[in-house]
């Protein structure tokens, strides 16, 4: 099995159809801008999410998915400035997969 850690980008198609692109959190620089997160871990049945948030500073991240218990969870971010769109993406994706754990740090 694949370890999310290591994935270059995961692909989540939101409700609508879209599709969103992360990157492992582990292999950015920490940003102040503002943008999208995801927890995220392999099931035998694909890809689980454990929480999606948003966030005008994806530097608290991190924090944010201690916060949540999930900081031992594969974490992935999406630099997403302008927030008409960050909040229609965090909602589309909501939507799709309905996680356990949602943040609004907006």
């Amino acid at each position: 099995m694949k370890r999310l850690e290591t994935t270059i980008f995961i692909e989540l198609k939101g409700a609508s159809g879209a599709r969103y692109r992360f990157l492992p959190a582990s292999q950015t620089q920490p940003s102040v801008m503002a943008g999208n997160l995801v927890v995220a871990e392999h099931a035998p049945e694909g890809l689980v999410v454990l929480l999606v948030g948003v966030t005008n500073d994806l530097s608290r991240s991190q924090r944010l998915a201690r916060e949540a218990g999930l900081g031992d969870k594969p974490l992935f971010v999406r630099l997403n400035v302008a927030r008409r769109s960050r909040d229609q993406e965090h909602e589309d994706i909501v939507a799709q997969y309905a996680p356990p754990k949602v943040i609004d740090d907006a």
